[in-house]
């Protein structure tokens, strides 16, 4: 339930972990309840029954310890999948303009703001058509881990204690969702086809 404050709703409709999920479960209460999503999630999959809980494709690369990269952002935040298109493209004066640097300004549910450096003295760099490239690697790997660190390990945990990381070796992320959703849809044709009454 995304009104639980652990996970919330991405672009693609998928799950993705709430980055705020500490200040919704205090005292650490956050870390045991996705150390159990984790575990139970593994379970589902060990025992073969199909969870229905589409999780982000990056947020299933994390799970089989894939790499992942800055177009796995469309997946989880539209809005950074925007920016991290616009710099793509963007020459040095449309650059200049929006006043980019290697910083990300993170506000909390209570209203204060925080300034994050991607680099050391990140906020001093300004983002450029040469280190552009660097940029949207440092500004994906802090979406897609630095800023949810702790709730991704301990979800990570509860998973592989259930299931071993080298038992996913053979899995992609398309294959890994398949296994703890199923199939989307059912083809009812087919189905008629091949059962026996």
């Amino acid at each position: 339930r995304p009104n639980f404050g652990l996970f919330k709703i991405s672009r693609s409709a998928t799950y993705w972990i709430n980055e705020d999920a500490d200040m919704c479960h205090p005292d650490g209460e956050d870390i045991k309840y996705f150390q159990f999503a984790g575990a139970l999630l593994g379970k589902a999959v060990f025992d073969g029954h199909t969870t229905g809980a589409y999780l982000s494709r990056a947020l299933l690369k994390h799970l089989l310890r894939m790499p992942f990269g800055v177009s796995d952002l469309r997946f989880v935040d539209s809005s950074l999948w925007d920016m991290m298109t616009f710099v793509r493209s963007a020459t040095e004066e449309e650059l200049d303009s929006v006043c980019l640097d290697f910083s990300v300004t993170k506000s909390n549910a209570f209203g204060s703001t925080v300034s994050v450096d991607l680099k050391p003295q990140g906020s001093d760099i300004a983002v450029t058509r040469k280190n552009r490239t660097e940029f949207m690697q440092l500004r994906t790997k802090y979406a897609l881990m630095n800023s949810i660190s702790t709730q991704l390990c301990a979800f990570l945990q509860g998973f592989h204690s259930v299931i071993p990381k080298q038992l996913l070796m053979v899995f992609d992320s398309r294959e890994l969702e398949l296994l703890l959703c199923g199939l989307p849809t059912i083809n009812v044709e087919d189905w008629k086809k091949h059962t026996s009454y």
